[in-house]
Parts: structure tokens; sequence; C-alpha cells
């Protein structure tokens, strides 16, 4: 969402006179930078809270009107009937980001693959959309799921449970009601 990018285009912006909007795409944290769009549309109090904390930690004093619209991707999600369908398939869903440790990953596949109790399920690697470099796996009972091409309801429909390391898809996976096991995969914090 503050990227190099996304702020050099809000300057182009804001320098041609462009009226300017922030949706979020995921939680936000108080260590992001204030907001300074013209139009915030937020997912809710906890996220305001959190950038008029930005604001003052910064020093800022922010203009961004800000409008309360709720998640949409999650509103989306609520409306649709089959969103936590019973799969025929036993599936763990696997989520990682860029800030988890292969090591840590290859690691839980291989104990997953070789464990008993899970013979019977399949294994589905759902890596962030940011991460580009291909995933090689040679187990037959692991798949990849293509992060930029498939919805997250769609992989949620396919796995029993999920298991990932610090990331946004454990609150759409909540939302959707599906159990989940969160297990620290990230490279910096052991």
């Amino acid at each position: 969402d503050h990227s190099y990018k996304t702020t050099a285009l809000l300057f182009a912006a804001q320098q041609s006179d462009i009226p300017t909007i922030y949706i979020p795409q995921a939680s936000v944290s108080e260590i992001f930078p204030p907001l300074e769009m013209d139009v915030a549309f937020l997912e809710g109090e906890d996220m305001k809270i959190k950038y008029k904390k930005a604001s003052e930690k910064w020093n800022y004093d922010s203009r961004t009107k800000i409008i309360l619209s709720g998640n949409y991707k999650t509103n989306f999600y609520r409306n649709l009937r089959d969103c936590n369908s019973k799969t025929d398939q036993l599936a763990i869903g696997l989520a990682f980001n860029g800030l988890d440790s292969r090591d840590k990953l290859e690691q839980l596949i291989e104990s997953l693959v070789s464990n008993s109790l899970f013979n019977n399920y399949m294994i589905i690697i759902r890596p962030h959309p940011n991460i580009k470099e291909h995933i090689i796996n040679s187990q037959e009972r692991v798949k990849i799921s293509n992060s930029n091409a498939e919805d997250p309801v769609e992989f949620f429909n396919k796995i029993s449970f999920l298991i990932s390391g610090d990331s946004n898809i454990i609150l759409e996976a909540a939302l959707l009601k599906k159990y989940i096991f969160f297990m620290n995969l990230s490279i910096t914090f052991e």
C-alpha cells in the first residue's frame, strides 16, 4: 500500500490536482506512514485509530477524509453461500509470504508429507501474490495455488484447514470460519 511506487503516483496526482483515494488491501499497522490521500476508505475504527497514531508519531496533520466502509473482501465473502463448503478431498493449505524462511517452509512440507496422520491429505501451497520465483516441488501430494489467478475463496474451498505464519490470509480464513494453525515461519523472528 505504501511503497515508493504508490507514493510517487500520489505525489504526481497531487501536483496535477487529481483527487486521490486509498483502499487498503490488507491489515494495517501503526508503523505505516500517515494518510495523505484526499479520501480513505478504511475497514473500521481499529484501522482509523492506527492511522491516527501514525499521524501523531510522524507529527503530521492528516487532512484525509476517512470513510469507514468495512472490509470489501470479507463483505463480499460473507455474501457467498458456499464460501465454507465442504470439500471432497482432504487438503492442508500452507500460506507463506516474503518474510518467511524457505528452509522452514520446506521442513514443514517434509514433516507433513512424512507424517502418517496426513497420508490422505493433499498439501496446497499458497505463496503471497508478490512472490514471483517459482516453487520447485517434487512431492506428488503437494500442489501450488496460483495466488495471482485463484482468489482466496477458491483456495479456501479446496482446503480442510490452513497453516500460516504472520499474514493477512489468517484474518480472511477466520472470517470464513476455516480452521487455522499459526506457525512461525519467519526469517527474522525466532
